[in-house]
């Protein structure tokens, strides 16, 4: 996920043009400080040093700062290239140089993924790796299908009859394990308690966290704070729900989050 406090429209569309084909680009003020508090971003984009954007900081998102003279030499040396190629094209190359020197390389999303991967024995399809992004990056945004359903562009039903189609489970039993693996995540660490970790989450409470983990994994959310646990749970998931069957519905799944075309 990458993060941007901008005020300058062709600014947003270079990032997005550089971004990863799965990675959300969040440019909303609420949801940028929401991430920066609880989000897991590979780095904060912005373009006004003075404070426009009164944001939260956090050590573990990195901040590219875009100023004025940088942009303005970034366009000297486009116009004085022999044939000057159009100023969004060139804007995207210098940004996406400028984001990889300083963001970062991981977040626990991108291990997590690799992890899976490794159980499965090949790469995750992009529709899944876009899925798993979003729901995890942003935790607090995606707590249930209807705002996956909005970034699809369809309604909730006409969301699980595109899974049912691709011969996929529900969609939101998917989400509920991703969401498991956050829980699971945030609790690795002994000084966050299990109602800290719901309130990062956007449960509504710990107690129907606690819930959900159960009725889905049988195991608490404070089992999982062993390293063993937590690899037994992703070995678990795949085993249920990762077969081949799953990957090949995943890998023609289109349209999520603007992933693919629609089907």
């Amino acid at each position: 996920m990458i993060l941007l406090s901008v005020r300058e429209p062709f600014l947003r569309q270079a990032v997005e043009r550089c971004a990863r084909p799965d990675e959300a680009v969040v440019w909303e003020a609420p949801w940028v400080q929401e991430a920066l508090e609880h989000g897991h971003a590979r780095v904060h984009v912005r373009d006004d040093r003075a404070g426009r954007f009164p944001l939260v900081r956090t050590a573990r998102v990195p901040e590219l700062y875009v100023s004025p003279e940088m942009l303005a030499g970034w366009e000297q040396d486009r116009r004085r290239s022999e044939i000057p190629g159009p100023r969004i094209d060139g804007l995207a190359r210098r940004m996406s140089a400028a984001i990889q020197e300083v963001a970062l390389e991981s977040t626990w999303v991108d291990r997590l993924m690799a992890d899976l991967a490794r159980f499965v024995g090949a790469p995750l399809p992009l529709s899944l790796r876009a899925f798993t992004r979003h729901t995890l990056e942003l935790p607090r945004l995606y707590t249930d299908l209807s705002a996956i359903s909005s970034a699809a562009g369809v309604s909730r039903g006409a969301l699980k009859a595109r899974f049912r189609r691709k011969e996929l489970e529900s969609p939101f039993t998917y989400l509920r394990w991703l969401r498991t693996f956050a829980v699971a995540e945030l609790l690795a660490d002994p000084d966050v308690t299990v109602a800290a970790a719901a309130r990062a989450l956007g449960f509504t409470s710990d107690t129907n966290m606690c819930r959900m983990v159960k009725a889905l994994t049988g195991a608490t959310p404070g089992s999982l704070r062993d390293a063993g646990a937590r690899r037994r749970l992703r070995a678990t998931f795949v085993h249920r729900h990762l077969g081949k069957e799953a990957l090949a519905g995943w890998a023609r799944l289109e349209g999520l989050f603007g992933v693919g075309k629609v089907a």
